[in-house]
């Protein structure tokens, strides 16, 4: 085995820092299957970092819910930018940190439309 065979068998990632994520599908294929994820998963994760079991975010009420992770995610994006100048896609402005806080917004507009379609329009 030659040994740029033996560097892409053993450590592709170190291999594909200096590519373009084009040029390198591995980190598509993990993004991929991290999206498939429920977001649940990754807020039990952080949760247990700091000794939070995800029953006690559970025993929240959806609002208090929606809001810590608002929170959350306010707090990460100022880091994000800070410490990261471009996404794994080589795009300067990182458009998934605005994404990310708007499907959560849409979350919790769909949450509470469906509470009026379930207590109001079902009654008429």
């Amino acid at each position: 085995m030659e040994a740029k065979e033996y560097l892409y068998s053993f450590f592709p990632a170190v291999v594909c820092i200096n590519f373009k994520t084009s040029q390198c599908p591995y980190f598509r294929k993990r993004q991929s299957e991290l999206n498939k994820q429920p977001i649940e998963d990754l807020l039990e994760q952080m949760l247990a970092l700091f000794e939070i079991s995800f029953s006690q975010f559970e025993d929240m009420d959806f609002e208090t819910r929606y809001l810590l992770q608002q929170d959350l995610l306010d707090a990460l994006v100022p880091v994000i930018r800070k410490h990261f100048k471009v996404d794994a896609y080589g795009r300067k402005e990182i458009p998934n940190l605005e994404e990310v806080i708007n499907d959560l917004e849409n979350y919790r507009e769909a949450h509470y439309l469906n509470i009026y379609a379930e207590t109001v329009l079902q009654k008429q």
